[in-house]
């Protein structure tokens, strides 16, 4: 028995309520194909347009931020390597 890959896939988003859903959809759908566990974690930095109702209805992780890039990956990257997943 071969065990699958593990994908994690970091997010950082402000206000991206009309770009998400498509975005969640369709790395699911790449997931399914690869046949691998995953875990998606969205890191939100403040938005007010629903964007972390929207990732958590999605099945992200949602890590709600302050703002800045560099705030967002920081945690992102923290939640990837804290669930035993390589970050590049």
């Amino acid at each position: 028995m071969t065990l699958a890959p593990s994908l994690g896939v970091g997010i950082c988003a402000l206000n991206e309520r009309a770009a998400l859903p498509r975005l969640l959809t369709r790395l699911t759908s790449q997931r399914d194909a690869a046949d691998c566990a995953d875990l998606v974690v969205v890191a939100d930095g403040g938005s007010t347009d629903g964007t972390p109702e929207i990732a958590a209805a999605g099945g992200a992780q949602v890590l709600e931020v302050g703002r800045g890039r560099g705030v967002q990956l920081g945690a992102a990257g923290a939640a990837l390597l804290e669930a035993g997943l390589d970050v590049l």
